[in-house]
């Protein structure tokens, strides 16, 4: 019986380019999240999409963090909420 492996994609809901209102991390959030509940049949147990108010990441907005139980952390930033940020 092996252990499930929890994997997270957390987005910073209040990034935003310096001078602006806009919240590109707010819509990448909802956009994520929207995508994620979609694709339920097709998604692992123990993948999340969540939201977080900051992640420190504010001169390079959207900025997203991908985790898992048993493998590294991987912070991103400068991902344009329009874009595909699973291209390699």
């Amino acid at each position: 019986m092996g252990t499930q492996q929890n994997h997270q994609i957390t987005v910073c809901t209040s990034c935003k380019p310096k001078g602006t209102d806009c919240r590109p991390g707010f819509d990448l959030f909802q956009r994520l999240s929207a995508a994620s509940a979609a694709a339920v049949a097709a998604i692992p147990e123990g993948f999340d999409v969540a939201g977080v108010t900051c992640i420190a990441g504010c001169d390079r907005p959207c900025t997203v963090i991908f985790h898992t139980s048993a493998r590294s952390t991987y912070l991103s930033g400068d991902i344009g909420p329009d874009e595909d940020i699973w291209r390699p």
